[in-house]
């Protein structure tokens, strides 16, 4: 079995690999452009590097984000399988690291010990995800703008004062933009619509913090998924 690893930026998708996870070796990186004809380069390299046997080839990248998840599709409708990583496992193994050695290879060596496989969701989970991310980056900026504010108004500076003012509410224009995007989505997906119900009735439970549990729910493997369900008890016919 082979490990191919992916680090990726707006840029580039800088790749490894592992020739043989009985005996891990890494192989030097390769470098292909984030873009379409990078991607086709990444698929045809990938062919040389197993010999057009697919089954015998992992993909292993960091999903948590956009351009992760989109990559991990990609890679995954090429019919290879794809270990997922976490931002956390890459910061952990860079932290830990005393060789110096680039992401790639890192990620390459967290995917040889991983039982993680990583399992395509919905395009009603992907559009909640990416509504819910947007909502999280305006909520963020939001907040980081509030912060210099607090400063520039102890100070008298009035100019920057203004200035991050204005970019908190456009930034809570988003905020509000996202949210509204996010209740139409679990209002027109009936799968949605019939887990928000159930989570309503949980006192203190609000639409944005429904919206993230029923994304996980949804987006995990079946077996994770019933975990989850019974963790909520919001199985069908359970009492909460």
């Amino acid at each position: 079995m082979q490990i191919i690893s992916i680090a990726y930026d707006d840029k580039y998708l800088k790749c490894g690999r592992i020739q043989n996870t009985t005996k891990p070796e890494f192989v030097k990186l390769k470098q292909f452009s984030a873009d379409k004809k990078g991607l086709r380069g990444l698929d045809g390299w990938i062919d040389e590097c197993c010999q057009g046997d697919r089954t015998s080839v992992r993909v292993s990248l960091v999903v948590e984000d956009q351009q992760g998840a989109s990559l991990a599709y990609q890679v995954h409708s090429n019919g290879l399988e794809v270990v997922p990583m976490t931002f956390w496992h890459v910061a952990n193994a860079i932290r830990r690291d005393r060789t110096h050695s680039q992401p790639a290879e890192l990620i390459a060596r967290q995917a040889v010990v991983s039982k993680q496989r990583w399992q395509p969701v919905s395009a009603a989970c992907l559009e909640l995800r990416n509504a819910l991310f947007a909502w999280e980056a305006a909520r963020i900026g939001g907040l980081q703008n509030y912060e210099k504010n607090l400063g520039y108004q102890a100070e008298s500076f009035d100019f920057l004062f203004k200035l991050t003012q204005n970019a908190v509410s456009k930034q809570a224009d988003k905020q509000a933009a996202a949210c509204a995007e996010v209740r139409a989505l679990l209002d027109r997906t009936p799968a949605f619509r019939e887990d928000l119900a159930l989570l309503r009735t949980i006192p203190g439970m609000n639409d944005m913090a429904a919206a993230g549990l029923i994304l996980a729910y949804h987006a995990f493997s079946p077996k994770s998924g019933t975990r989850l369900s019974a963790m909520l008890r919001l199985a069908k016919g359970g009492k909460i």
